[in-house]
């Protein structure tokens, strides 16, 4: 849904791809950029500021304990990729260790659950100590219109679909669903304004038009506003946050 409504780096510096052959149908502009023509965000590509290595992870967000664990693994877990590189060149070091993830923070997740860490404290811990005190929203480009990379429809936009991400229905995400769910995001931020494109939706194992998601999702934020008598009380709200940020 974010990049597909807000996507702003359909372009790149032909730098990105390092001399190396690609399959994506680039055209250029003749100043060293290229650029796919129905593209919303390359940055949240392969190309971009992501990782290859992680994509076969399997980190959810069922639950908070199964997300951590799979944190934990993947620091753990040995990259042939890496392993060539080695960790040291005429006595410096060119990386922390050979491992998917060499700190957690390098988790390359267009969402990730936070909380402030305390002193010799690693950012996975302090969600176990304490439960999710923020999201951190890694989807969205900087805005090339906003003097500040964002103006205030995107700010209160997102602010309402988080709200409604934590307080609508969430069954647990299957593997196969995982998966379906990473291809559509690939079709949406390297063809997402082609039109007639068309995304996977597992549940009914078909093809679904682009942005229809977003069609049914916005008319669910509107009830509620055209009738405050609707709204449900404030501590109930406030209760259903922290049971899903695992603190109650």
């Amino acid at each position: 849904m974010i990049p597909y409504l807000f996507g702003a780096s359909p372009a790149i510096c032909s730098s990105f791809l390092q001399g190396k052959p690609t399959t994506l149908p680039f055209e250029e502009t003749g100043n060293g950029m290229y650029y796919l023509l129905y593209a919303t965000s390359l940055r949240l590509s392969d190309l971009g500021y992501t990782n290859k290595s992680q994509s076969n992870l399997g980190i959810t967000f069922n639950d908070l304990h199964e997300y951590v664990a799979g944190l934990k693994r993947a620091i753990k877990t040995p990259s042939e990729e890496y392993a060539k590189i080695g960790l040291q060149k005429d006595g410096k070091y060119l990386q922390i260790n050979s491992n998917i993830l060499q700190i957690e923070n390098e988790l390359y997740a267009p969402i990730r659950p936070k909380r402030v860490t305390r002193r010799g404290e690693t950012p996975s811990d302090a969600l176990l100590r304490g439960g999710i005190e923020y999201i951190e929203v890694r989807s969205l480009d900087i805005n090339p219109f906003s003097p500040i990379g964002v103006d205030a429809q995107q700010v209160r936009f997102l602010d309402l679909f988080m709200v409604w991400c934590a307080l609508a229905d969430a069954p647990e995400m299957s593997s196969d669903e995982l998966l379906c769910t990473r291809t559509n995001w690939n079709r949406v931020i390297l063809e997402g304004r082609k039109p007639g494109l068309t995304l996977g939706d597992w549940l009914r194992k078909r093809a679904v038009p682009a942005g229809s998601g977003g069609q049914r999702s916005v008319p669910r934020f509107t009830p509620r506003g055209a009738d405050p008598g609707q709204y449900p009380r404030w501590p109930g709200i406030s209760a259903g946050l922290r049971r899903a940020a695992g603190l109650l």
